[in-house]
């Protein structure tokens, strides 16, 4: 139940933030909004994921235990590189006489990236120990003062640096609010370098990997607004940032437990437990995000005419559908296929697919003629797909586990019948009640069929269950 409702509160507050924020800002300080993010999802990226990443692949309760060590040198780093990231911020804004506004705007960046990289970091040791309880006490106060001061802010003053303060302080105070609980749950140890060479090992490829998907999105938003605008950077920007927050909500939700419970398979069985828990994740993964990406493109039309500011219709549509395909993929390669490759601790093939999204998206963006900002979309969309059949590519000819390939068939049958289902009443009038009817329609074609059909032995699992 506790999991429920910290998965609840997670998706309704992105979703909420996401839109409201547009909505309030409008278009041009909306644009100007997803910069200062994305520039500092970049430094979260570079200084801070090769820790979140080591926590989840290397700590846990019993390595802790064996190795005080770990946690210490992991909490080092984190807190060394909050230090560099605040004191950069520090340097940029007192050079405002120098730069004029855009220091004050650049200033917000590093503080973007420091109050993410604490926030995640502890929200992996957390998920790391089985920890719901913290992990979800920390999710739900960042969310909730999320809403609060970046809602207020976009609503009261319009302003882009107000919205995104707001979101650094409600980062840092949900990474603070269990500070007690991580201080007294540890041994003490020392910052240990040998074990920071093994997570740089591990975690290079994957952080270079991430750091090339984020340029292509962070190319095609700067492509698109000094091509077309700021204010047509911000309309692409929603369509991707909604987008992305569907996917990486549902993607996240199930890697949070899917993850670890192959590590943990590992750690206490062998690795042909956690290869086997492996094969099942792929499953999950895909039996939940398809359908899910299906049915957002369903429900379209009329989520656009509820939730979407008027300066963002039209084009919100439009966008979402060319950005959709390459979503599904890249959230596909990060939640179900790079796992494979994180258990065997041989991550270099994630820089390959990487590479050629940032050629492929590169590619689009400077050499394919564009008016607005599908331009960018198709770009962004045609990198991650490109990306996503490499990596499906190499998985199947190196990763070791068996691809339950009739089951994927069942779910591809459950889907198409969803959206065969849902069809009809996507075309009446956008609203409360045609959503109602599209996601109830859509959601029992699928779960009937995937019970029919007994995709990953649903069916026999909850005959079970109810006999219980």
């Amino acid at each position: 139940m506790l999991a429920i409702i910290t998965f609840s509160v997670n998706a309704i507050a992105n979703f909420a933030l996401g839109l409201g924020v547009a909505w309030f800002l409008g278009a041009e300080q909306f644009g100007v909004y997803a910069l200062i993010v994305a520039g500092g999802a970049v430094l979260q990226t570079l200084l801070f994921e090769w820790l979140r990443l080591s926590a989840n692949r290397f700590f846990g309760k019993r390595q802790a235990e064996a190795d005080p060590n770990l946690y210490t040198t992991l909490s080092l780093g984190t807190g060394v590189l909050s230090i560099a990231l605040s004191v950069l911020a520090i340097v940029l804004y007192i050079t405002d006489g120098a730069f004029g506004v855009a220091a004050t705007v650049a200033a917000l960046a590093p503080l973007t990236g420091m109050a993410g990289g604490l926030f995640d970091f502890r929200c992996a040791i957390a998920r790391a120990q089985f920890d719901n309880r913290r992990y979800a006490m920390m999710v739900i106060a960042k969310n909730l003062l999320a809403l609060l001061l970046m809602i207020g802010g976009a609503f009261w003053l319009k302003r882009a640096d107000v919205v995104v303060a707001g979101l650094c302080v409600s980062s840092v105070a949900g990474a603070l609010v269990t500070a007690r609980a991580f201080r007294e749950g540890h041994a003490p140890g020392r910052f240990d370098r040998l074990l920071v060479r093994q997570f740089a090992i591990y975690a290079g490829p994957m952080i270079v990997s991430s750091l090339i998907y984020q340029l292509n999105m962070f190319m095609t938003r700067s492509g698109v607004a000094f091509h077309y605008g700021l204010a047509e950077s911000g309309r692409y920007s929603l369509a991707l940032d909604i987008g992305l927050k569907l996917t990486t909500t549902v993607g996240s939700a199930l890697d949070i437990l899917l993850f670890q419970l192959a590590v943990r398979a590992e750690s206490e069985e062998s690795r042909e437990a956690a290869t086997a828990q492996l094969s099942r994740n792929l499953l999950i993964v895909t039996g939940i995000l398809a359908p899910a990406c299906v049915g957002y493109w369903l429900i379209l039309p009329s989520f656009e005419a509820l939730f979407v500011a008027e300066s963002y219709r039209a084009a919100f549509d439009a966008y979402t559908l060319y950005l959709l395909p390459g979503l599904f993929a890249v959230s596909l390669v990060f939640y179900a296929i790079n796992p494979q490759f994180q258990i065997a601790r041989k991550t270099w093939p994630m820089l390959l697919a990487a590479l050629a999204n940032i050629a492929v998206a590169a590619a689009v963006l400077y050499l394919w003629p564009g008016t607005d900002g599908r331009h960018g979309a198709l770009a962004t969309s045609s990198g991650f797909v490109v990306g996503g059949l490499l990596m499906v590519v190499i998985a199947w000819r190196t990763a070791p586990i068996d691809v339950p390939w009739l089951d994927l068939g069942k779910v591809v049958a459950a889907t198409a019948l969803m959206s065969a289902a849902a069809l009809p009443a996507r075309a009446l009038e956008p609203g409360a009640f045609t959503l109602t009817l599209t996601a109830l329609a859509g959601g029992a074609a699928y779960g009937l069929l995937a019970l029919a059909l007994n995709i990953g032995g649903l069916r026999t699992l909850l005959i079970a269950r109810l006999r219980r």
